[in-house]
């Protein structure tokens, strides 16, 4: 994969992928520093259950500490 930005972060691997989610390691250029970011295919955010679920567990994992 060729490293890639996306709004505030720039793309440089990706990592894994899961049942409905690709995720892929970025640099957040907003607070310099290396976060997973996780996607969904925008044909999957019109499920409104999926949409939901991935927006819940963007939250809880917001804030989490380590």
């Amino acid at each position: 994969m060729t490293s890639t930005r996306y709004r505030r972060y720039h793309v440089t691997a990706a990592l894994g992928r899961g049942g409905i989610a690709i995720v892929y390691l970025a640099h957040d250029q907003r607070f310099d520093r290396q976060v997973a970011l996780k996607v969904l295919p925008a044909s999957l955010l019109l499920e409104t259950a999926l949409g939901e679920r991935f927006d819940r567990e963007a939250r809880i994992l917001e804030r989490l500490k380590h």
